[in-house]
């Protein structure tokens, strides 16, 4: 990728620039609070009805129409936040924001294996770019701002505002980071997670099996914890590599097809030729929750229950069938779930609690996919807590050096799969 042009301060517009700033942090909260709430709602529509899944084909031509009559350049999804975030003068169209969310909630309302970051970030750099051009930005004052959207939106929707943050800067992967820039996105992230609580957004929290610290004195740190934790990420980061490949070889696999709306209707057949073979709904849409009670899910993999060594590979499979067919939707609530039940299923034999191995797992997949270690570290603190956090980081480190040089956000070339 290009260097990102150097960091100027902005001495141009700063009230302006400020003012959006504070616009699309209350705007991105509140379209995070509305997204996570209809979230929930077609996800549960979904667990009720087990019928909508056969409507997948039909939402699949509803989707793919709805993208090429509006979307234009919007259809690139994140791949074209981060493009325009590395130019000098970046140029979002607010459309981004409306076609995600309506395209996404889609998806899940019919049960394809999507995720909800990618429709956070894009929210939220679209936000982002409308308020910008809607004031007159000069083009720093626009780049910051889409990079601020883009913590906005995340740190709403997982509400993680420091992971936010940071992640916003490392996703570019420049080879300098602009760590500048971090004030705006951090108080970007903080404004929408805040608004979006206010507006009655709320978030699951997860329990890794560990005491909370009453004290740095009273960390315990065990070697044979850390050195599961780092066979954990090692284990990740090639996880996340199989993610990777596989994906982009079933989106070129469904590229092949050449009617473009045969795409997801061929998507959605295959996904349900696989649930009935499976005689089950476990690896259907987001996969927070289960589909069905006592079916694998980011929700049981905290549990008790061992999952099935398995269920990673299975919800790979269902998930790059659905973005690589056309549908819309984000890739990391699916990683969560692939690092979250294998590491519960690995944690025994790599010398882990299942809860804590689950937990390092669902950060670790995500740093070796995403190529993020710090965003994915600081992730582990926020929602696992600083006992879980030495492990949650040797593994995310782990997985990063593990997992090659490859990540979901490169687009070297233009597929159905551009999230």
């Amino acid at each position: 990728m290009p260097d990102l042009p150097p960091s100027t301060p902005i001495r141009e517009n700063v009230g302006r620039t400020a003012l959006a700033l504070v616009l699309t942090a209350m705007a991105g909260g509140a379209a995070g609070a509305a997204f996570l709430g209809l979230l929930d709602s077609v996800t549960r529509l979904h667990q009720r009805h087990a019928w909508l899944l056969y409507l997948l084909p039909l939402i699949g031509i509803g989707v793919g129409w709805f993208y090429h009559r509006f979307a234009g350049a919007a259809a690139k999804g994140t791949h074209l936040l981060i493009e325009q975030a590395q130019e000098a003068a970046p140029n979002v169209p607010f459309r981004l924001a409306p076609l995600i969310l309506i395209s996404t909630l889609m998806t899940h309302l019919g049960g394809g294996s999507a995720g909800r970051e990618g429709t956070a970030v894009q929210m939220g750099g679209g936000i982002g770019g409308g308020i910008s051009n809607l004031l007159g930005l000069c083009p720093q004052g626009r780049r910051l701002v889409l990079l601020g959207g883009m913590a906005a939106g995340f740190g709403a929707v997982f509400g993680t505002p420091f992971a936010a943050a940071v992640f916003a800067i490392e996703c570019l992967q420049a080879r300098r980071m602009e760590w500048r820039i971090l004030p705006a996105c951090l108080g970007t992230a903080w404004g929408a997670h805040l608004t979006c609580l206010a507006c009655g957004g709320s978030h699951t929290h997860y329990d890794a099996g560990l005491p909370p610290l009453t004290g740095i004195q009273s960390l315990d740190l065990r070697f044979g914890w850390i050195a599961g934790a780092a066979l954990a990420g090692v284990s990740a980061g090639l996880m996340a590599q199989i993610y990777i490949h596989t994906g982009r070889l079933t989106a070129r696999g469904f590229a092949r097809i050449p009617t473009p709306w045969l795409r997801p209707v061929a998507g959605a057949g295959l996904l349900i030729l696989l649930t009935f073979l499976l005689g089950n709904r476990s690896y259907l849409g987001l996969g927070a929750i289960p589909m069905d009670p006592g079916n694998p899910s980011i929700e049981t993999a905290f549990g008790p229950d061992a999952m099935p060594l398995w269920s990673w590979a299975l919800k790979l499979i269902f998930t790059v069938v659905t973005l690589g067919s056309g549908f819309k939707g984000g890739e990391v609530t699916p990683l969560f779930f692939m690092g979250a039940t294998a590491g519960n299923a690995l944690g025994t034999h790599v010398g882990l609690p299942s809860g804590l191995g689950a937990a390092a797992g669902l950060a670790a997949v995500f740093a070796g996919a995403s190529r993020t270690p710090v965003a994915c570290t600081l992730l582990g603190l926020e929602l696992f807590g600083w006992a879980a956090a030495p492990y949650v980081a040797v593994a995310c480190w782990a997985s990063q050096l593990s997992s090659g040089h490859k990540s979901i956000y490169d687009a070297p070339n233009r597929t159905p799969r551009e999230q």
